[in-house]
This record gives C-alpha cells, sequence and structure tokens, in this order.
C-alpha cells in the first residue's frame, strides 16, 4: 500500500521529497490540476524574463529557515539563490501585478496621500475607510471579506490577496 500523498504544491513535493530520502518507495502524489507547484507558477515572457506569479522569496529564520536552505542546498539549487540585502531599492519598492501591468506600491507615507495606480484613491483613504464603517457580527469570514469590508474591493484585491498568495501560497477568499 502506497504513501498517499494529497496535493502536488510546495508541501506535497516536499514531504514526497523526504520520504524519498527515507527509503520509501511506495508514494502516490496525487494532484487535482494539470500541473504540479500549487502557487509556485513561473512563467517565461516573450523578451526572455520571467514573471513570478506566485511565492518568490524566502526568509531563512530560526530552525525551519536552515530546513528550508538545507533542502534548497540538497537540490542542488543553491547557486540559483539570489540574496537581496535589506538596503537594496528591491527590497524597498514592491509591485503587484494588477489590470495587465506592473504597479509600484506606496512606500513613504507621501506616497500613501496621492492616487497610484491601480487604486482609485489615495491609500491613505481606503484605511480611513476602517474609521466609518459600521461594526458587523458575522459567524465566520475570509481574510479577504473582511478586509473587503472594512478597507474596500481594492485593498482586499491588489494588496491581501496577493500578500496571502505570496506569503501563505494560499487564497485570501477562502475560509480555515
Amino acid at each position: 500500500m502506497p504513501t498517499v500523498i494529497l496535493g502536488g504544491g510546495i508541501s506535497g513535493l516536499t514531504a514526497a521529497y523526504y520520504l524519498l530520502k527515507k527509503n520509501c518507495t511506495s508514494i502516490a502524489l496525487l494532484e487535482a490540476s494539470n500541473r504540479f507547484g500549487g502557487w509556485i507558477k513561473s512563467n517565461k515572457q516573450k523578451n526572455d524574463s520571467i514573471f513570478e506569479e506566485g511565492p518568490r522569496t524566502i526568509r531563512p529564520r530560526g530552525n525551519p529557515g536552515i530546513n528550508t536552505l538545507n533542502l534548497i542546498d540538497d537540490l542542488g539549487l543553491s547557486e540559483n539563490i539570489l540574496p537581496i540585502k535589506n538596503d537594496s531599492a528591491v527590497a524597498r519598492n514592491r509591485m503587484i501585478y494588477a489590470g495587465g501591468e506592473l504597479h509600484s506600491l506606496p512606500n513613504t507615507f507621501s506616497s500613501l496621500l496621492k492616487v497610484q495606480k491601480p487604486f482609485s484613491k489615495p491609500l491613505l483613504m481606503h484605511l480611513l475607510q476602517d474609521l466609518v464603517t459600521k461594526p458587523k457580527i458575522v459567524k465566520d469570514e475570509s481574510i479577504y471579506n473582511f478586509t473587503r469590508r472594512r478597507f474596500g474591493d481594492e485593498v482586499a484585491e491588489y494588496l491581501i490577496s496577493p500578500l496571502i498568495r505570496g506569503i501563505c501560497a494560499g487564497n485570501a477568499q477562502e475560509y480555515f
């Protein structure tokens, strides 16, 4: 009887890898979609640039971080790691892809006061919306719906959904 792993995302693939390292040779890795990798998806563009549609960074801290770095080393991928220093422009500037274009997210207080695409009003106005939102008792609510109710559609769609997808490789509209 094989060991069955449900899901071929990064967690399922990692579980299969560690089982193989422990000499478990009978593994069934079941994936509902037509590809493995889960939220991790890289697309090569016509100009040979690579567009990452999911998680693209790691923060190797503590024991989980050491484990991740060891896994990367075991897989022979260490040379592909590009460290980002805290003072680099890449660490300060965040981009989101919305409406078929890349957009810079506000990264200074003054930029919170300006309209920046894809937002239709200054981000500070979305944040202040929470102060006038009437309280509502709900039994259960996704982080997406919570954010949408408190800060508006744009914050939920352009900030929270990519954040959850990028950090947790999850879907902000699902209930956990």
